[in-house]
């Protein structure tokens, strides 16, 4: 194992900072009864890996010193890191591939992978051509090429997760245009941004605050999830909100945090359905945590959202000064229930969906 270059610590930290250290592998090699005298490969220098979608990195640098023709520099380790990549998607293939660390320290396994993005790095100052895309046949697609500063600027104003890997998308069909092949980078991300919220320089209001939280979420998390799937599953729930969701997970979190220190109890703030999903957020003020009649209404609440699975935020204060936020994660495909239909229109619950605020006997 080799200690890893400073352009691979950039990166790592570009990682962290964008995709959250749940979702990050850093420290990737391995071995397999498949190799000759049972070698250690790497995998990649960086792998983010967020529901079914994986993004695995190449990076190289180049010393400053170094003198010699650029334009070569680049397409020998553009075409390295396409070899390299073409490894790494083999190399997901094998069927003895041990389970790797994130960065939060849990070992946990990569799961399925419906997408697979190979992206090289190239880190030199200043480098303002080299290819956007190189096709590889082994990938049946394309890998994505950034110089360093690029992709920094994509993290910066693209901000998250799930806009990160929409970007994607839409930049390989981006710089497939002929007309496009010479835009730059900060054209393509407006063409994305514009499309998507319909200004190219959005809103980013709640998204520093945001990335903060979820950053710490481990750390200050005080539920008993009971397992760390569930933990896992929130954490993957909010790091695929976007900009605007984003938006507006932190004002319902800010009132809610709001009325259960005024002990005006509520159930009645739900974001959702969240863009391409049937999923939501309830966010709950209360006396106390997470009870059996809580993960009740929230079910109820699942039910008349139609939601195939729902998060609950559960607000509530120990003293005067200090509050706490328990979660609870429910997933389960909706079907009509007559049950479920005579009890969302009791009039307890009805008052609850129609925003009374009172004090809840739990």
């Amino acid at each position: 194992m080799s200690e890893k270059t400073v352009s691979e610590e950039k990166m790592r930290q570009l990682g962290l900072n964008l995709f959250y250290g749940e979702f990050v592998f850093s420290d990737l090699w391995f071995t397999s009864r498949h190799f000759e005298q049972k070698s250690n490969r790497e995998l990649a220098d960086l792998i983010v890996c967020v529901g079914k979608e994986m993004i695995a990195f190449q990076v190289k640098e180049r010393n400053t010193t170094v003198e010699g023709n650029l334009d070569k520099w680049v397409n020998e380790k553009v075409e390295k890191c396409k070899k390299q990549l073409k490894d790494t998607y083999q190399y997901l293939q094998l069927d003895d591939l041990k389970e790797f660390a994130n960065e939060k320290g849990d070992t946990v396994p990569f799961g399925e992978t419906e997408v697979f993005w190979g992206l090289a790095i190239l880190d030199k100052q200043e480098l303002a051509e080299y290819p956007k895309l190189k096709f590889s046949k082994t990938l049946m697609g394309f890998i994505q090429c950034f110089s360093y500063e690029d992709f920094k600027k994509c993290c910066d104003q693209i901000g998250t997760p799930k806009d990160m890997t929409e970007y994607l998308g839409f930049r390989q069909d981006y710089f497939t245009l002929d007309e496009k092949e010479k835009d730059s980078e900060d054209d393509c991300i407006r063409s994305f941004l514009t499309k998507k919220y319909g200004v190219s320089n959005p809103d980013k209001r709640g998204m520093d605050a945001f990335k903060k939280f979820l950053s710490v979420f481990k750390e200050r998390r005080v539920s008993n999830f009971g397992e760390e799937k569930q933990y896992r599953e929130i954490v993957k729930f909010l790091a695929y909100l976007n900009r605007v969701e984003i938006g507006a997970f932190v004002t319902c979190l800010n009132n809610t945090i709001y009325d259960a220190k005024r002990k005006c109890l509520s159930y009645n703030k739900c974001m959702g359905p969240l863009k391409n999903t049937d999923a939501g957020i309830i966010f709950i003020a209360c006396e106390e945590g997470i009870t059996e009649k809580m993960k009740m209404v929230v079910d109820l609440c699942r039910y008349k959202k139609r939601f195939d699975c729902i998060l609950a935020a559960v607000i509530y204060f120990e003293n005067d000064i200090d509050f706490r936020i328990d979660w609870y994660y429910l997933e389960r495909k909706w079907e009509y229930s007559e049950t479920m239909e005579k009890l969302i229109n009791e009039p307890e619950l009805a008052a609850l969906w129609n925003g009374d605020k009172k004090v809840i006997n739990n």
